[in-house]
Formats: structure tokens, sequence, C-alpha cells
């Protein structure tokens, strides 16, 4: 059995209880994710939230995610966070246990809640959290072990993270927080293999890796983490094509990139979801009944195709 913790958030009124805490049940198993997922029957998709609850929590009750005591209101479908959750807005920590807590919420009414990592999630997760959120990293007393760490081997949310993936298909939609690469390709892996070659070194991906795969995942710039390309040109459009191919989806969705709007590109077969956290344009994209429309934090909803 879970029990009730109760977290204080400094956040505006509409966000939290009248005294700005939200509670959490802690779960009484954790289970390592899935690769693959059958087709809901809406979605909804951000990325690169960086650390923002305030923005998190608005834009999932603009679309009907949440309610503004922060429960579960989407029904039987599906929240997917492409990465980057993790940098240093002020409340980061909070956002994954509202994220841990809600993950049950969902999952009462048939829902669920994807987080695949991304490239930030790796680097707080080997050590870059301190210098993030040093209010969470105060010395004790003198010596080695003088921290509260908030990602141990002793801490829930250490073990919880360890669970995710960074990637995942859902329905006939791939995510990836980067991109696929054609060295990414070529190993010939099922999403299931490099989700399992990954994980084995979330907190230990701070070194240079002697394993060919391994190195592309940690220590390239064509990693699934790290990929920015995509944008334009007859190789880019057959790499996508050879991934749809081989995974057998009609689109690979996307974050990481710093964008005005979210992006189709080459005939919608690629998506680019992000947030600029610095100019405040949060946005997320609504699928439902093959319609995908482009929503902000204002609640305005854009039909895209």
């Amino acid at each position: 059995m879970g029990f009730h913790a109760r977290l204080p958030l400094e956040l505006p009124q509409e966000a939290a209880d009248k005294d700005g805490y939200f509670s959490v049940v802690l779960k009484s198993q954790l289970t390592v994710e899935q690769a693959i997922y059958p087709e809901p029957k809406k979605l909804f998709i951000l990325s690169d939230i960086e650390g923002d609850f305030v923005a998190l929590s608005r834009l999932l009750q603009k679309a009907r995610v949440i309610n503004s005591q922060l429960n579960w209101t989407f029904e039987d479908g599906h929240l997917v966070i492409l990465g980057n959750l993790f940098d240093q807005g002020e409340q980061f920590v909070e956002s994954l246990w509202f994220l841990y807590g809600l993950e049950g919420k969902a999952q009462k009414y048939g829902g669920y809640v994807h987080f695949i990592l991304g490239d930030h999630e790796i680097v707080s997760l080997n050590g870059a959290w301190r210098e993030l959120q040093p209010r969470y990293a105060n010395q004790l007393k003198k010596g080695r072990n003088a921290y509260i760490t908030l990602f141990d081997g002793n801490m829930e949310i250490w073990r919880w993270l360890k669970t995710k993936n960074i990637i995942e298909k859902i329905g006939d939609l791939l995510f990836v927080h980067g991109g696929i690469s054609r060295e990414l390709l070529n190993f010939d892996l099922n999403l299931k293999e490099i989700n399992d070659a990954a994980r084995k070194y979330y907190m230990h991906a701070n070194r240079t890796f002697s394993d060919p795969l391994l190195q592309l995942i940690y220590n390239s710039v064509e990693s699934p983490l790290n990929l920015r390309g995509h944008d334009s040109g007859t190789d880019e459009e057959e790499t996508i094509n050879a991934a749809l191919s081989k995974y057998g989806v009609r689109s690979i969705i996307t974050g990481h990139a710093v964008i005005e709007h979210i992006s189709p590109l080459f005939n919608w077969k690629m998506i680019h979801v992000g947030s600029n956290r610095k100019e405040n344009n949060f946005q997320a994209l609504y699928v439902k009944r093959d319609k995908y429309y482009r929503l902000d934090l204002n609640g305005t909803k854009v039909l895209m195709k």
C-alpha cells in the first residue's frame, strides 16, 4: 500500500489547493515501462517544459487533461511528456512528483501517462541537478555523504525514473526526444532492445563508452536523446522513411528543438513538439481521431491537420 505525502508548492492559487499543497500516493511497486502501446482515442503531447510547473499544469488544464485540483479528467486518453521536464525552472522536482502521482490517477480511468526521457533528464541524473537546484542539495555536515540527494539509490524518484524509456511506440506513432539517426537504424534493434541497453547506464552516462551502441546513445550528437537534424533534405527524408518502415509507424514525434510553433515535416512523417521557456512560449500537440491540434497557454486550439 502506498501512503499520502503532502508536498509544498509555491504556485498560483489555480494550480494547487488553498494551502499550496498537493498529495501523492507512493506506489507499492514499480514496473519497467513497455516499449509499445495500443492506440488510444486521444493523445496530448508536450515537451521541454524545463521545470515550469505553472506552464505544465496550465497546459494540462486548458486541454482538460486535469482539473483545477490537479486530478485526471482525460478519461482513457494518454498524456506524453516527451523529455526535458528537467532544467533550471524552479519547480522541476514538484513536476516530477506531480507526474508520479498522476500516473496512478490516470490508470484508474483507463488512461496513461508516458514520461519519455530526454537529454536533460540524463544529464541531471548524473549530477547536474545539484547546480540546477541547489536548494535540494544542502550540505548538512562535512564528509563525502553529507548531502540530501534527490537521485541516489534510496530515493523513490530515482527508482521511478529508471523505469522510464527513451523511445516508445503508441499506436502508429513513434515518440523520441531527439530523433532517429541512420546510425541507430544500422544496429537493427527493436525498441525494447534500445531501451534496455540505455536503461542500464542512466545513472552512469557521464563517461566515454567503448561499446558502439552506448557510445551512440550517450556520446554522440546522433543519439536519440540529442539529435537535432531532421529539418530538410533528401538524406533526412530517406532516414525518416527507413525508420517509419522499420518500426511500423506513420509519424515520428520529437521534442528537443526550440521552435516558434509545432512543426510537421516531410508531409507529416515527422512532427516537432517543443516549447521555449525563456520566451514563455509553451505549446502542446493534441491528437484525436486523426486530427492534429496545436494548443497554447491561453487555451487557443488550432487545427493543423
